[in-house]
């Protein structure tokens, strides 16, 4: 791997570290204001928790739907494989309950 492109790999995961050790609570209140990364962060502790968090593949899937509705510029193609990647896992019953808890806290959080 070049010596640029290791250390920039480097750099973004000493970044995210300390976001990912936040816990599920800690995440709740910036991503239920709309803060985008937060909203990411939690919808990746539902999937692949840390010790002591909760496994919660249906939460995960409705934070990555909520984020590809948050109409945020940050949104990219990474947002929409995470969506589709961990929703594609639910059982048709799961993700009409993952749609629906999206919808709720697009309503809660983006007033629409």
């Amino acid at each position: 791997m070049p010596e640029m492109k290791k250390a920039t790999l480097i750099l973004a995961v000493l970044f995210a570290l300390p976001a990912l050790a936040q816990s599920q609570k800690d995440l709740e209140k910036p991503a239920m204001r709309g803060d985008y990364q937060a909203q990411r962060n939690l919808a990746y502790s539902f999937v692949a928790p840390m010790k002591g968090e909760n496994l919660n593949p249906v939460a995960g899937c409705a934070w990555y739907l909520v984020i590809l509705k948050s109409g945020s510029p940050r949104v990219d193609v990474t947002d929409t494989n995470n969506a589709t990647l961990y929703c594609d896992r639910l059982s048709q019953t799961e993700k009409i309950a993952a749609h629906g808890k999206a919808d709720e806290l697009v309503r809660r959080i983006y007033k629409r």
